[in-house]
């Protein structure tokens, strides 16, 4: 069985607003119809809300750490995307740039490395792992962290952490 849906829209402003059948949504911009096939084999519509940004179109800022590192930079994807379950950033790495050692007392994060490699100095003592691009590696809560590029060219690392909570990592002393 197919249900079959009566389409009608209406223009308020700028934007549309469909009736399928008896049940009304409201399209805005980031949102589509899909449609889904159950079991039953009845097909319905539902609105699937997403987002999508380019790299290039990224807003990146300077995020200097230590005065005799070259600066790292971050593009907020949590903002671009709208995030609202994780947090998510785009780091640029220049050579001999690291970031902060801390301890994430929330979030679980997730590295993707995009270009270059990264080093991570994970632990305590600290394991020296070496991340090259098209690795990624997940690091759970309570784990020593500090994101490092010792490589001769920069590294661009996505960085994604679940839940979206800030203000529980605690900041550690620098490594060598």
């Amino acid at each position: 069985m197919v249900l079959v849906a009566q389409r009608a829209y209406a223009w308020v402003g700028s934007h549309a607003y469909a009736r399928w059948g008896e049940s009304p949504f409201r399209i805005v911009p980031g949102f589509s119809f899909l449609k889904t096939t159950r079991h039953t084999g009845d097909t319905i519509r539902r609105a699937v809300s997403h987002s999508i940004v380019q790299s290039g179109d990224l807003p990146f800022i300077e995020r200097p750490y230590r005065p005799q590192d070259q600066p790292r930079q971050v593009a907020s994807l949590t903002e671009a995307l709208g995030l609202e379950n994780a947090r998510a950033s785009v780091w640029r790495y220049a050579p001999g740039a690291r970031g902060r050692r801390h301890r994430e007392g929330a979030q679980e994060e997730v590295f993707a490395v995009l270009e270059g490699t990264i080093t991570l100095a994970l632990g305590e003592p600290p394991e020296m792992v070496v991340i090259p691009a098209g690795g990624f590696a997940r690091v759970g809560t309570g784990t020593e962290l500090q994101v490092r590029n010792g490589g001769d060219a920069d590294a661009v690392v996505l960085a994604w952490g679940a839940p979206a909570v800030t203000g529980e990592a605690e900041i550690l002393d620098d490594l060598p």
